[in-house]
C-alpha cells in the first residue's frame, strides 16, 4: 500500500476515520447513533420507514459505510487501496532481503 505522504491528506484521512470510530460509538446509554448513510430506496408514511441504500459493496467497505465519515474515508482512500505485484527481480534495492 502506497503512503500518504501529504502531511495535510493525511491528518484529514486520520480525522475521518476517528470521526467515523467516534460516530459508531456514540450510540451509548440504549440511543442509537442518529446518522444516515446511503441513499434513500424505500419509504413509507404511515408509522415512518426508511430504508437506505449504499449499493453493492466489498466486505470490507461495509464497515467503513456504516457513517458518513466512515464512506468519505472509503472514497478518499480508493488511491492507496491498490496492489502492486512485484517479482523477486524487479524488488527494489532499498527493500529489507
Amino acid at each position: 500500500m502506497p503512503r500518504v505522504r501529504d502531511a495535510g491528506q493525511r491528518s484529514s484521512l486520520l480525522n475521518m476515520l476517528v470521526a467515523h470510530i467516534a460516530a459508531l460509538n456514540s450510540g451509548t446509554n440504549g440511543n442509537a447513533a442518529p446518522e444516515t448513510v446511503g441513499r434513500v430506496d424505500q419509504a413509507t408514511e404511515g408509522s415512518v420507514s426508511v430504508h437506505l441504500d449504499m449499493g453493492a459493496v466489498p466486505g470490507t467497505a461495509a464497515w467503513y459505510m456504516q457513517t458518513k465519515y466512515g464512506a468519505a474515508y472509503w472514497s478518499a482512500t480508493k488511491q492507496y487501496r491498490t496492489m502492486r505485484y512485484l517479482t523477486g527481480k524487479s524488488r527494489p534495492q532499498s527493500w529489507p532481503r
